[in-house]
């Protein structure tokens, strides 16, 4: 299943981290994990992990997700 906004966030990956935001139930993980098919060592983060957050906020997360 192809999503509306998925080529524009392929393209936005070629130059910054992309967050994918929206309601409940309504496919940001699907999507998610669908683009990180075309990417060799793909990283997801989930804001809602704490974790997670902190490398996101701390701007410090492995730069070798190759396309």
């Amino acid at each position: 299943m192809n999503r509306k906004y998925k080529n524009y966030i392929l393209e936005d990956l070629k130059k910054k981290m992309v967050f994918i935001v929206g309601p409940r139930q309504v496919g940001k993980t699907w999507l998610a994990k669908e683009i990180m098919r075309s990417y060799k060592n793909p990283r997801y983060f989930n804001y809602d992990n704490y974790e997670d957050r902190k490398i996101i906020e701390s701007n410090f997360w492995l730069p070798d997700a190759v396309y």
